[in-house]
């Protein structure tokens, strides 16, 4: 029996809200195998993460307290 098979006998097996769970994980698994496929920079992933985010539409506020380095003398 392949493990095609195995899945499908023990999906047939599970109530709806177990086979929810397992859909969804396999769903996680077939996005970790695509991620993890595809070469890619650390820049690049950067880039992807915030590219619809624009500095012009982000508020940075007043930094309130000036730190001072410690003195080790």
């Amino acid at each position: 029996m392949t493990i095609v098979e195995k899945l499908n006998e023990i999906s047939k097996q599970l109530p709806e809200r177990f086979l929810l769970e397992l859909l969804d994980f396999a769903e996680f698994l077939k996005q970790k195998v695509y991620v993890d496929a595809k070469p890619i920079n650390l820049g690049a992933k950067i880039h992807l993460r915030f590219k619809d985010l624009y500095m012009d539409e982000l508020f940075i506020p007043p930094r309130q307290q000036v730190r001072n380095p410690p003195n080790f003398s």
